[in-house]
């Protein structure tokens, strides 16, 4: 069930898409990079989210109305949502920083990056690393050096692709938590802010129901998530809340190759 759980916040994070947090085959309607630069394949992410366009204020603002829509979007919040993070399945190459934040203050960021159809490079915050390429193989980055694993791991790591992570979060947002907060801007993109809540019931420490509040920000002129932030209890102790703050980057020139 834990496994379970993290590929749901990975989907909802990434669905990187992780997946997504929940992500499957086309260019992005009018997409364009978050960030300065690719990352090369032996990078590593660091406890701090540093990427480089990250927005100046975590929150909307009254004088931050998008330029190129209505200010008011039309759908139902929660389809929207939803609408969002199926765009992301849809896009060629993008990658996703999810810095999760314990109740004692550590924090741990996870990079992933994903090419469609069929590649992966996933860094964890420990620095371990890994690549996976179906019909290929899994390779694994330990104190600096690539192997290849004995076992192709692909199934587990491409599991946050799986459109059914999208219906997992489907039936755990709470509908009527969903709402339109108002419009932002993120690096002068216009965006549509959302709130909405989550509820898993069974799916943590001792069998105890998952909660969490989230903030998405979905682009204006492409309906793909580009930052998502927000607060759940723990997975592994019960009364702890963990914090999340995702930054998705689309960048059509993302490489992923076989490191050995």
């Amino acid at each position: 069930m834990k496994a379970k759980v993290f590929v749901l916040l990975i989907g909802m994070c990434s669905l990187l898409a992780l997946a997504g947090c929940g992500a499957s085959s086309a260019n992005p309607p009018s997409a364009t990079t978050a960030s300065t630069g690719v990352a090369p394949s032996g990078s590593q992410p660091t406890s701090v989210m540093t990427t480089t366009g990250a927005p100046a204020a975590s929150t909307p603002t009254s004088a931050a109305q998008p330029t190129s829509a209505a200010a008011v979007p039309s759908g139902k919040p929660n389809d929207v949502i939803l609408n969002s993070q199926r765009a992301l399945l849809n896009v060629k190459a993008y990658r996703t920083r999810m810095t999760s934040t314990l109740a004692s203050g550590r924090s741990s960021t996870t990079l992933i990056e994903f090419i469609q159809p069929d590649r992966v490079h996933m860094t964890l915050g420990s620095g371990v690393e890994y690549i996976a390429i179906k019909s290929q193989g899994t390779w694994q980055k330990v104190n600096g050096v690539w192997s290849k694993s004995a076992s192709d791991m692909g199934d587990t790591i491409f599991a946050f692709r799986d459109p059914k992570v999208i219906e997992e979060l489907e039936k755990s947002i709470v509908v009527e938590q969903a709402k339109f907060i108002g419009p932002d801007l993120l690096d002068g993109k216009p965006m549509f802010v959302y709130q909405y809540g989550t509820a898993l019931k069974g799916a943590g420490a001792g069998g105890s129901d998952l909660t969490g509040t989230y903030k998405l920000w979905v682009g204006v002129t492409d309906s793909l998530p580009y930052k998502l932030e927000g607060e759940s209890d723990s997975v592994l102790t019960k009364g702890e809340k963990t914090k999340i703050l995702t930054i998705y980057e689309y960048d059509p020139n993302i490489k992923i190759e076989k490191p050995i």
